[in-house]
Formats: C-alpha cells, structure tokens, sequence
C-alpha cells in the first residue's frame, strides 16, 4: 500500500511503508548521485591512454 493509500484509508504505519516510501524518497538521489559523479569522473578517466593487451605483454618487465 503506499502512502497516499494509508492515509486515505487512515492506517496505521507498517514497516512496508515506511520502507516503501524511504525507496521511493532515495531512489532519484542515488540516480543524481551516480548520474554526476559519471560526469565528473570522465575528464580524469580519458587522461589515462587505453594500452592493447598485446603491446603490454611484449615489453620486457622492468625489475
């Protein structure tokens, strides 16, 4: 039932609820949360130069 359910029906509050309202208070903060820190982490992640696989085996490890 979510919340404006109860509260027409003037029920008491459940674990179920709160619960669902708390996911349904969250969930667009961690979408923005993870939307900007994308955004924010791609100017240091294009800094780094992609290696392909086969240039890293064939130089000699450094000791």
């Amino acid at each position: 039932m979510s919340f404006l359910e109860g509260w027409a029906h003037h029920d008491r509050w459940t674990m179920r609820r709160i619960a669902g309202l708390l996911c349904a208070l969250i969930w667009p903060l961690m979408l923005a949360f993870f939307l900007l820190h994308g955004r924010l982490s791609r100017p240091f992640l294009a800094a780094e130069v992609a290696v392909p696989c086969e240039y890293r085996a064939a130089r000699p490890k450094k000791a």
